[in-house]
């Protein structure tokens, strides 16, 4: 029998916490880019996390500073969203909506010039070409099948994605 969902992330838009019981929570930059990276990389040493979130800190004071939000977010979510001493995961229970998802953390925007801002960017575009490749897609099929409405749907769908890719403005005309 699968667990039951203890806690939502949403973590593909601006990021929210919804605790199985309770009102949603905004969560703060530090912690989505934390939840967010435990949902798509897996369990991740304490020490690496830490490094990620706080790259200028020297290391004892990073695992303090993560240590401490750590804290404040089992705190005002209620519940252990991360689980682990030496290596942190996501807890059992804690479902999030990034499998799928065509974007991750938008709007939000890291320290610049960091690895956990890299990372980010590497994420969002890894989503935008699969979002790219499922339209083209999507278009080609209507255009086969002559449902010139749907394909011109998608073509246009492609130009916003992308006003300066070459083969949607073809697929456009």
């Amino acid at each position: 029998m699968a667990d039951a969902a203890i806690a939502a992330l949403h973590l593909a838009a601006s990021p929210l916490l919804r605790p199985r019981a309770g009102a949603g929570l905004t969560l703060p930059a530090r912690d989505a880019l934390l939840l967010a990276w435990l949902a798509i990389e897996g369990p991740t040493p304490r020490a690496r996390m830490a490094q990620l979130l706080w790259p200028e800190s020297a290391p004892q004071a990073a695992r303090n500073a993560l240590r401490q939000r750590l804290f404040q977010l089992k705190k005002v979510a209620g519940i252990d969203l991360v689980a682990g001493q030496e290596t942190l995961a996501l807890a059992d229970g804690v479902r999030h909506d990034l499998e799928d998802s065509d974007d991750v953390l938008a709007g939000l925007e890291p320290e610049p010039d960091t690895e956990l801002a890299d990372w980010l960017a590497r994420q969002r575009q890894r989503r935008r070409e699969r979002l790219r490749q499922s339209l083209a897609e999507l278009a080609t099929m209507a255009e086969r099948s002559q449902d010139w409405a749907d394909a011109l749907g998608h073509a246009r769908e492609l130009l916003a994605l992308d006003p300066l890719a070459e083969d949607a403005h073809r697929r456009l005309m």
